[in-house]
């Protein structure tokens, strides 16, 4: 089964590669399959080759991301009235937007975490289904897993502001210090500065 042969290129091809190109060629009659350019894999089928290509695969610990979830549904949201006197919502609250729809609710609270026993008799926990359809808890576990392999958990509070300040609208305020002075002008009162993200640092997946 041809797979692809990096070492035979530099024997065969005429021309010097580099790291930025890397031909990509069968192992039994070294036919060019692709090219490897600036990390994009340039394909030309040809009959009687099978292609074999590699992306980066990441082991994502579902169950600990739909704990996370679970529990961060289960925080307390402060009133309306609270959040006018300058009380923020709790770290790891879900924001949902107003276009939700309850079949969208129903999928992200689809499984339940029971306890079952193996045929041993152990004791194991695990995730079933409550309902078939439960593509927006792995939507949301999926997101979650992407975040934190670009380390969302470890931004600074510069970090998101800078981000927020990319999607907000031309003209509106946005960071800590805005909201603060929001808060303030609906308050009538001084609030103090709300607190960094806490960062968590796990090596749960490592």
């Amino acid at each position: 089964m041809p797979t692809p042969n990096f070492q035979r290129q530099n024997a065969r091809s005429p021309r010097k590669t580099t790291h930025h190109s890397t031909d990509w060629r069968c192992t039994r009659c070294a036919k060019l399959l692709g090219v490897n350019r600036d990390g994009r894999m340039h394909l030309r089928f040809a009959r009687g080759h099978e292609y074999f290509v590699s992306f980066p695969v990441w082991t994502v610990a579902v169950s600990t991301f739909k704990s996370e979830t679970y529990r961060f549904l289960r925080l307390e949201r402060p009133t309306p009235e609270e959040l006018a006197a300058g009380t923020e919502y709790p770290p790891g609250t879900l924001h949902l937007p107003g276009w939700i729809d309850s079949e969208w609710l129903k999928q992200l609270v689809a499984e339940q975490l029971v306890t079952v026993r193996n045929k041993r008799g152990f004791a194991r926990l695990e995730w079933q289904k409550l309902r078939e359809r439960n593509e927006a808890l792995d939507c949301r576990v999926y997101a979650r897993a992407a975040a934190w392999i670009l380390g969302a958990d470890r931004w600074s509070e510069k970090q998101w502001d800078e981000l927020e300040r990319q999607v907000a609208a031309p003209g509106a305020e946005v960071g800590a210090g805005a909201a603060n002075a929001a808060r303030q002008s609906r308050s009538g009162r001084t609030t103090r500065p709300a607190n960094q993200r806490r960062s968590v640092r796990s090596n749960y997946m490592r």
